[in-house]
């Protein structure tokens, strides 16, 4: 377990006394005093908590809001709202001095923007061990300023029900992260190995703590603070009418039109913190155009650099139909639009990049280290007046298509004896035009030579285009049973036979695998790393028969149904099976610099799995050098999950009328 001791004083001999006190109890195993209160024998700094990943978080909110409804006539009626959000967020780590100049690391860029942000240690992250230093990012400032207005129309004339409204939403997103400003070492133990241009000996051999013994880096970033003010509006309008036709037949049908407006970036015109530009390529201009591979910027504030899309038109349709008193069936389908998952790095045209923000990354060539940590990081004067080359570029196309999901459902409802109603149905869904980026800076694949020295454009590191060109899939049948409580009793029970597929990983995917070829996405289509292909949950609750009110024991005596009298039982069951993942390779020897997945040679999967051998290994192999492995994404499973939670319950009435404890 774990104690705080707070001193609101922050008194330095009391905080000295108390660990004295606490280090005499045998069951101290470790003591973290906060910096402020000074080095005290015995303890370790709290911004050592955590290696160094320890942080601080504020997380304050204000809302308001207002309404106001209005009876026009006793088949009209009115309401507006109103909704203002402010949320601003703080994260920072715990430690509050300059390590790099207390351990007399050089260069870190941070270290000389004096803005009272330069707190902290570099990162050292070495191949096989636990990495050292001040999480990076952080300090991270944030904040979310939405403005939301609604109107919805009521109207009811005869057998219909017609309702029409508007939505307006304006939401300013500030955020700003320190990113590498304190400095990255990577130590991937390619100088320790005994081959360092085969990924096969780096992978076999070498050592990433011995490599950063010798202070020899294969790959070093700094950078400045990536700061963002975005503005993004939305407009709504839509209509639907639920018409009754009959006792029998409902139909509702409706559309809904959406402007996602483009976001937009108020002070990104000049350069500086909060600057934003593009890098056109061929997916802006032609070749031949004097404008290729050079940097644009928003002419003003409210230039979102873009073409809008104003045709998001959104029909729904639903219909639902009485065949008997006890029998239902219903059927639906509709589209829906979406906005982007992360405004400012999917849908947003403009990026803050070089020269406002810039990461420079030095890379090894295997043979002369990227830095020697006594010496520190290359020199580079940040912010930057032009932009910075070897650095990360991100490109946009002018159009953008809203990405949208395409859902319908077809199912059968029927009320059984015993107040139980079956449920059989099929749900399916198809998003697309789903935003991800991918590295068209990429040389692809070689036999000998490492991606990083065969860029596409060799004066910059990668260069992600933003593509809303991914789909993704979703087919199920589902079943369900419920009974409604009656005589003591009630249950429900789902299952879902479902097959999700898609073509990358989901923004907040935890699996994240990686693209093998960012120029073909063919092969990337498979299991989605949100698959599950079965899914049971069953629940009931019985009580029992027995006491006061029951079935047996109506006439017991107060205390006979004390002990006998008020129990129930319950339970909870889950059934699911496991997610896909995808296998890698050790090493590169496709040199792409992407995922390897080798070469599939068998089926991979074995009749009796275990925790230490859950795969068939022999069934993958390494491809040939320089040639994409063909092995796909997501092509097997880990293991299921099976739950059970059981509830043994008694009530127990109380004294005060209606008053009972269970």
């Amino acid at each position: 377990g774990s104690d705080l001791v707070y001193l609101p004083k922050a008194d330095k001999v009391l905080a000295a006394k108390i660990v004295a006190l606490l280090s005499e109890q045998d069951y101290t195993s470790g003591l973290f005093v906060d910096d402020a209160l000074g080095a005290i024998p015995g303890t370790l700094p709290l911004s050592a908590f955590g290696g160094g990943l320890g942080q601080t978080v504020l997380l304050p909110s204000d809302n308001m809001m207002g309404s106001w409804t209005r009876t026009i006539t006793p088949s009209l009626y009115n309401e507006a709202r109103f909704g203002y959000t402010h949320y601003p967020t703080r994260f920072d780590i715990l430690d509050t001095r300059n390590m790099n100049q207390k351990f007399g690391v050089k260069g870190a860029p941070g270290d000389t923007l004096k803005d009272g942000q330069d707190h902290g240690l570099a990162r050292f992250n070495v191949s096989g061990y636990n990495e050292i230093g001040s999480r990076s990012f952080w300090p991270n400032r944030n904040f979310l300023d939405n403005i939301q207005f609604n109107d919805n129309l009521l109207w009811q004339r005869g057998s219909h029900t017609v309702k029409t409204g508007v939505e307006m939403r304006r939401a300013d997103i500030f955020r700003e992260a320190q990113r590498f400003r304190r400095g990255l070492f990577n130590f991937n133990k390619v100088f320790t190995a005994e081959m360092p241009n085969n990924a096969a000996s780096r992978t076999a051999t070498g050592n990433g703590l011995a490599d950063m013994l010798l202070g020899w880096s294969s790959q070093t970033t700094v950078g400045n603070q990536l700061s963002e003010d975005v503005i993004a509006p939305y407009w709504g309008l839509y209509i639907q009418d639920d018409w009754k036709l009959s006792r029998r037949l409902t139909i509702n049908a409706g559309l809904r039109w959406e402007l996602l407006q483009s976001p937009y970036f108020p002070q990104g015109v000049d350069i500086g913190r909060l600057g934003v530009s593009r890098f056109l390529t061929e997916f802006n201009v032609a070749r031949t155009d004097p404008r290729y591979e050079t940097f644009e910027r928003p002419k003003t504030g409210r230039d979102c650099g873009c073409k809008e899309d104003y045709n998001n038109f959104a029909p729904r349709l639903g219909i639902a139909f009485k065949l008997t008193d006890k029998t239902v069936i219903r059927a639906g389908a509709g589209i829906f639009y979406g906005e982007a998952d992360y405004l400012t790095s999917e849908s947003a045209r403009w990026i803050n990049q070089t020269p406002d923000f810039t990461e420079v990354v030095a890379t090894t060539n295997n043979i002369v280290p990227a830095a020697i940590v006594r010496d520190g990081f290359t020199p580079v004067t940040l912010p930057a007046k032009a932009p910075v080359p070897g650095t990360n570029l991100e490109v946009s196309r002018d159009e953008y298509p809203n990405q949208y999901a395409s859902q319908w459902f077809l199912d059968l409802q029927r009320e059984l004896p015993g107040d139980i109603l079956f449920g059989l149905g099929y749900q399916g869904a198809k998003s697309t035009h789903l935003y991800e980026g991918r590295n068209i800076n990429n040389g692809g694949p070689h036999p000998t030579i490492p991606a990083n020295q065969r860029r596409v454009r060799p004066t910059w590191n990668n260069i992600t285009l933003r593509d809303p060109e991914y789909n993704s899939s979703y087919n199920a049948l589902v079943a369900k049973v419920e009974k409604r409580f009656s005589k003591g009793l009630t249950f429900i029970t789902s299952y879902t036979w479902s097959h999700n597929i898609d073509q990358n990983n989901e923004s907040l995917d935890e699996n994240l695998a990686g693209v093998a070829n960012p120029y073909n996405y063919r092969p990337e289509r498979g299991n989605s790393g949100l698959d599950r292909r079965h899914n049971l949950v069953g629940s009931f609750t019985y009580e029992l028969p027995f006491g006061r009110g029951r079935t047996m024991g109506t006439g017991w005596n107060p205390a006979l149904d004390a002990l006998l009298g008020g129990w129930q039982l319950g339970c909870i069951l889950s059934l699911r099976t496991g997610i896909p993942f995808s296998v890698s390779y050790p090493g590169d020897t496709q040199n792409s610099g992407t995922a390897n997945r080798g070469d599939r040679i068998g089926v991979g999967t074995l009749d009796n799995p275990t925790i230490d051998k859950w795969f068939d290994e022999m069934a993958f192999v390494a491809a040939a050098p320089g040639v994409f492995g063909n092995t796909g994404r997501n092509v097997l499973y880990g293991p299921g999950a099976r739950n059970f939670d059981f509830i043994l319950g008694k009530r127990f009435r109380l004294p005060w009328e209606k008053h009972a404890l269970q």
